[in-house]
């Protein structure tokens, strides 16, 4: 687990609530609900005491039992059924779901997922999902070192990790360690830059201030462009080419 982030578990009004505590640099404090299994987020200042984030979890659990029932009552869409498109490198592929050892082949038009168990969404979508990060592994770095080669300004990562993130695309450590997001594997390789891009000028400019987005300009002129085209792509399981925001109740 990174440093920056804690785990804790709550019971309140007939409820289990698993909270993950994530430290960044900010200035205020939020909870994130999100469906399904998935912890709920509580995002904090690097140097909020611990004392001040008990007393905000505290006063918000009302309302964080009542945005889990509401989600919990929403319709679960399935997104690993035969016919269903999902996207690889920002193109679309039909899925196609068959008996055989765990793997995962890519047609020009069809997504063959093979598992012992087809029927089943779940062993359909864990192998998929170990398809996206070891391709994500090798296809970033690859990214990475393109962008780095036409940035501006000479910096240097620290290291780079791929984990699949609930609500980010990429993130950037104080320590210069630039972290992205399996499921960006899903993105064309021009908004997969773009994202790559975002990280790197935070490396320069911590903080989203004018100097950052000045740097943007000078790295990526048309980096509004792709950040568009990164909401504007293949929703993974839908049946057609559209993209809709992840659910999530936010308390800001």
């Amino acid at each position: 687990m990174p440093p920056n982030v804690s785990q804790r578990k709550i019971s309140h009004q007939g409820l289990d609530i698993s909270l993950e505590i994530i430290r960044a640099r900010r200035k205020s404090l939020a909870i994130h609900v999100f469906p399904g299994e998935r912890s709920t987020e509580v995002r904090v200042p690097l140097k909020c005491s611990w004392v001040d984030v008990d007393a905000f979890i505290e006063s918000r659990l009302d309302w964080i039992a009542d945005a889990l029932r509401k989600l919990a009552a929403q319709p679960v869409e399935s997104k690993f059924k035969r016919g269903q498109v999902h996207a690889f490198l920002g193109k679309g592929y039909v899925l196609e779901p068959c008996f055989g050892k765990s793997s995962v082949m890519l047609t020009p038009d069809q997504l063959w997922i093979s598992c012992k168990h087809p029927e089943s969404e779940a062993q359909i979508e864990r192998v998929f999902l170990a398809f996206l990060r070891r391709e994500s592994e090798a296809i970033f770095k690859e990214r990475l070192a393109g962008c780095l080669a036409n940035f501006p300004e000479p910096v240097s990562p620290t290291g780079l990790r791929v984990r699949r993130m609930k609500a980010r695309w990429g993130s950037c450590s104080e320590r210069g360690e630039i972290c992205l997001n399996t499921l960006l594997i899903q993105k064309s390789p021009e908004v997969i830059d773009m994202v790559i891009t975002h990280e790197l000028c935070h490396l320069v400019h911590f903080q989203h201030d004018r100097q950052f987005y000045q740097l943007m300009d000078r790295a990526m002129p048309d980096w509004r462009e792709r950040e568009v085209a990164l909401g504007a792509e293949i929703e993974p399981g839908s049946t057609e080419a559209e993209v809709r925001q992840p659910e999530q109740l936010s308390f800001l």
